[in-house]
């Protein structure tokens, strides 16, 4: 969770991470424990769950309120960057097949 600023943000701070392919993501950190970092902007839910403790890879749930949000550009956006973290890719559910 270092890779989003977490340690500096704590919860209830605000954070700024750049996506590429999404672009800057301004967000307050809703929910902090040591296994789950919630993340909430104005027109999303951004959840990461560290499974790493039940020998699971980072899994990630992506809540999109804007209209014309396109969840695939997003999860893709978004698993990439993950992927880039990890030696192990992240599973999608276009690529869990």
């Amino acid at each position: 969770m270092a890779a989003l600023g977490i340690a500096v943000a704590g919860a209830g701070g605000h954070l700024s991470i750049t996506i590429a392919g999404v672009g800057m993501v301004d967000a307050v950190v809703d929910y902090l424990d040591p296994n789950f970092v919630g993340l909430r902007t104005e027109d999303a839910m951004y959840r990461f769950f560290d499974r790493n403790a039940f020998g699971a890879v980072m899994g990630m749930t992506i809540h999109l309120f804007a209209d014309g949000a396109d969840a695939d550009t997003a999860g893709d956006a978004w698993g990439a960057w993950l992927n880039g973290l990890y030696a192990q890719p992240i599973r999608t559910s276009r690529n869990s097949a």
